[in-house]
């Protein structure tokens, strides 16, 4: 439930506004008239009811920089016994049944731990299971940095399927979440990604994995960095919530205020139906000067293109055009605040000129 406001219904026809109108611009541009404009009410901002737990351990507060102990370097074949996954795709998944991690659900559904299994197929299916704090490394993907990530199971008995590497380590004293954040961060993750192989789809073997040499501290002092992180990686995903649920609020208001349904206390006024038209003092698209003139360009002259469309307000553009570019070229200067719109590619994309 959303968090009530002082909001009206009320049944009118509506129109949308536009902002005003020095960039060139190739883009649709609308540049608004100051006469026919009104000022847009403002909006007291609210935090969303819903709170979202983040988690907290002791050992959350940033290491101090330099450590006495030094190091060990390591290979990995001499901390762990390797295998592979087998079996299973996306048509053997069904609603309830045993977990099984896919190895495409590893760049989707899954961070560096996972505690908690999304998918499921029949119960008295059989085939590789994991043990807890096995480390699995996708065998197959798209892109060598891609691939190059690992996540450890902190469950027993979950199905692992096809193309997964799973690493799982001798002893206790070395730390999965560790050794998966060193294959999935920094120099050992650009070794392993340049060992991937492949051009539409790359590979990492097993012997990719084994032959790196891993740097590891004490098991105290591995496992309180990879509880930092942890941590860490839980705050993230709280933020990422929140925003969600923030996104989810706004297009609730958007839908209900600009429907009407919904308006704020002390506004009875029925909105006024006009032609945006009549709300501009120009509506246009723009022009790309000629490439085939390199002096049209880098000059000190700001120009748009779709690429700039990153957010609500444009600041800066990536390309510049000389004075020669402009007279020669369907562009035009469009003063500051007017509104932008993509015709092609990102169609719709809008942006307020800033």
């Amino acid at each position: 439930m959303f968090p009530r406001v002082p909001l009206d219904d009320a049944n009118s026809t509506h129109s949308r506004r536009t902002g005003q109108p020095g960039t060139a611009a190739p883009l649709s541009t609308l540049r608004c008239n100051p006469a026919t404009a009104q000022k847009s009410p403002h909006v007291n901002r609210q935090t969303p009811n819903q709170t979202v737990q983040s988690s907290r351990c002791k050992h959350s507060h940033p290491p101090r920089k330099n450590t006495s102990r030094t190091w060990q370097q390591r290979k990995l074949g001499e901390l762990a016994e390797f295998s592979k996954g087998a079996g299973f795709s996306k048509s053997d998944l069904c609603e309830h049944g045993r977990g099984i991690i896919l190895y495409g659900q590893m760049y989707t559904n899954y961070q560096l731990v996972i505690d908690c299994i999304s998918t499921h197929v029949p119960m008295n299916s059989h085939g590789v299971e994991s043990r807890r704090n096995d480390i699995i490394v996708p065998a197959s993907g798209e892109t060598p940095e891609d691939i190059a990530t690992a996540s450890v199971v902190k469950l027993d008995g979950v199905l692992l399927g096809g193309d997964i590497n799973v690493v799982r380590l001798h002893g206790n004293q070395t730390d999965a979440t560790f050794i998966a954040l060193l294959l999935s961060h920094g120099s050992l993750h650009k070794t392993l990604a340049s060992r991937a192989q492949g051009k539409s789809i790359v590979h990492l073997h097993i012997s990719d994995i084994a032959n790196l040499h891993v740097l590891k501290p004490g098991i105290t002092e591995q496992s309180r960095i990879a509880e930092f992180f942890r941590v860490l990686d839980d705050l993230i995903a709280a933020a990422k919530k929140k925003a969600d649920l923030l996104k989810l609020k706004k297009k609730y208001y958007l839908q209900a205020i600009f429907s009407q349904r919904l308006r704020f206390k002390g506004f009875t006024k029925p909105w006024q139906q006009r032609k945006l038209e009549e709300l501009c003092i120009r509506v246009g698209s723009g022009g790309t000067p000629s490439v085939q003139h390199p002096e049209y360009y880098n000059g000190k002259i700001p120009f748009l293109g779709i690429s700039d469309l990153s957010g609500r307000a444009v600041s800066a553009t990536q390309k510049k055009i000389t004075q020669r570019g402009l007279d020669n070229s369907a562009a035009w200067l469009v003063p500051k605040g007017s509104i932008t719109l993509a015709m092609y590619a990102s169609v719709g994309k809008v942006a307020i000129l800033g």
